[in-house]
């Protein structure tokens, strides 16, 4: 009686340690796609803030070149992994991959299968016929049509002509030479589109007759010149900052909402705000690069002259030079001097290069912009160029 009680009690143990060991494997290897499918699918939605890219392949270039840097039990993941399955269908626009991309809602959908034969294999289970269990999962994100800023928003005001050619202001508008129409507004205008990766000067901003009297277009988050000087290489929910409550509250402006203007010139506080943003540490700041790098540094790829060696899909969004702004409409509202609440239309993202300590000027190259629409924004947390992108779960 021994030998077929010990038999089939061994089989029972083995069930147990099935549930116990392959279940716990399986339920890590589902987290790891999980987050591929995250990462893939924030990657696309990403691309939707600029305009200029082509959908819905860029969303789904993207979702995949991302995705494909995660593993799964320390198995890379490769795009045959991205398949369907009859109960996760795929729009018609991407038939035939697990990367779905829904131009209409701005949304991208990233599907991860491994099935069969490339299933997760398992250890005890194998005793009760398991030789693999397949792991499946999706991520669905999206990115909003209008901007809402950012809680690291930073106190510089960007003219909507900053881009413009034009040697005035009247001028520039008049030839539409704007990031957004202020008569339609929406995305980057196909002029700001072209003028993307330009070098420009923030502080003052241009064309030439832009500045008056004791207005450097720079911004009051709170107690003046300090808060100004802190916030440039902080966020606006730094303590140390002393950013004025109300506008805390919702980390930022909306878009629609007035910010005050912060007076003077300012340029050892806006010299060493940039300081202390692009180098915190005392190292060397990040450097711009267009076209192909030749070493370590942000890189940018230019759409208008790409390197083959050099993806605009290699964007990178960490350094610490690239900064939010807020956009006012100078061809509607000009800035008088003294304290000025001016509304603001839209947000720009710029890598900064350096400041003058001298004048105060802040030389930055233009990476991307969002406008805010023909409403008011969500005025909450927020992805890069202040376009709201999330994780949502989707139908």
């Amino acid at each position: 009686m021994t030998l077929p009680l010990v038999a089939v009690f061994i089989v029972v143990l083995f069930a147990f340690a099935a549930l116990a060991i392959d279940l716990g494997v399986l339920y890590t290897a589902r987290t790891s796609a999980q987050h591929g499918a995250d990462a893939g699918a924030l990657a696309g939605a990403y691309t939707f803030q600029d305009a200029s890219k082509t959908q819905p392949s860029s969303a789904q270039n993207a979702a995949v070149a991302v995705a494909v840097q995660n593993k799964i039990l320390g198995q890379p993941l490769t795009p045959a992994d991205f398949t369907l399955t009859a109960a996760s269908p795929c729009p018609a626009t991407s038939a035939t991959t697990g990367v779905c991309a829904d131009t209409t809602n701005r949304r991208v959908t990233v599907y991860i299968a491994r099935t069969g034969a490339a299933g997760i294999g398992t250890f005890f289970a194998r005793a009760i016929g398991w030789r693999s269990v397949g792991v499946a999962t999706r991520a669905t994100a999206e990115a909003s049509t209008q901007a809402g800023g950012s809680h690291c928003l930073k106190p510089f005001y960007i003219a909507n002509t900053v881009v413009a050619t034009d040697p005035t202001i009247i001028q520039a508008c008049s030839d539409k030479q704007y990031l957004f129409d202020p008569g339609s507004p929406g995305q980057l205008t196909s002029f700001a589109q072209g003028q993307m990766g330009q070098q420009i000067v923030l502080r003052p901003v241009g064309p030439k007759n832009a500045s008056v009297p004791s207005q450097y277009a720079s911004l009051d988050f709170g107690a003046g010149a300090s808060t100004y000087s802190c916030v440039i290489a902080h966020c606006l929910n730094d303590p140390s900052c002393k950013v004025d409550p109300a506008i805390l509250a919702n980390f930022t402006g909306k878009c629609g909402d007035s910010l005050q203007t912060q007076n003077g010139n300012d340029p050892n506080k806006t010299y060493w705000g940039i300081a202390d943003l692009i180098s915190p540490t005392g190292a060397a700041a990040d450097t711009w690069y267009q076209g192909n790098p030749t070493s370590q540094g942000f890189v940018f790829c230019s759409e208008s002259a790409p390197s083959t060696n050099c993806d605009s899909s290699l964007w990178r969004d960490t350094s610490q030079s690239l900064i939010t702004a807020p956009v006012w409409d100078n061809c509607k509202t000009a800035i008088g001097s003294g304290k000025q609440t001016v509304p603001l239309i839209g947000f720009v993202e710029v890598f900064v290069d350096q400041a003058n300590k001298g004048t105060g000027d802040i030389m930055a190259h233009l990476v991307t912009g969002s406008s805010c629409g023909g409403g008011s924004g969500p005025g909450t947390g927020s992805g890069p160029a202040a376009i709201p992108i999330r994780l949502i779960q989707g139908p």
